[in-house]
């Protein structure tokens, strides 16, 4: 898995990395100032409203991985099957990068990124090129730079 792009669009900074098994995902940057910030990529919250190739997959510190708490992993093991009511809230917490490594990109500055992949059931009829994600990460520049005008509007 590695970095085959990075650029700027706008205020944002932009990855494309081409996985292992040869698809692409697509990542932006966004700063402490950005209402994206910090926001997790469930099903109901800030994430779950943007537009992009497949919704957001991703959304971590460049830092920092996001894992599950704890507390939720150990009532999963415990939950008998199909007791999902009895879980408790779901929590999302950091957990270091190895050798504090900056992931996807060393901007060198307090990024949170969001993103997206182009390996779902669909994408195997038709695999999506750079230009494809570039393409989708310039729609999410633009949908992060409305977020941003509305929070200073």
């Amino acid at each position: 898995m590695g970095e085959i792009a990075y650029f700027i669009l706008g205020d944002f900074p932009c990855s494309i990395w081409k996985t292992d098994m040869g698809h692409l995902c697509g990542y932006l940057g966004v700063p402490p100032s950005h209402p994206w910030y910090r926001q997790d990529q469930c099903m109901s919250g800030v994430l779950s409203r943007i537009n992009v190739h497949g919704g957001i997959t991703l959304a971590c510190h460049e830092k920092s991985s996001r894992g599950l708490s704890e507390e939720y992993r150990d009532a999963m093991k415990k939950l008998p099957s199909g007791e999902w009511k009895n879980l408790p809230p779901l929590e999302w917490v950091d957990v270091p990068n190895k050798d504090n490594a900056s992931w996807p990109h060393d901007t060198g500055q307090d990024v949170w990124w969001i993103g997206f992949d182009c390996n779902h059931l669909w994408d195997q009829e038709s695999p999506k090129d750079e230009r494809y994600v570039r393409n989708e990460l310039e729609g999410l520049a633009r949908q992060a730079a409305d977020a941003m005008q509305a929070v200073t509007a």
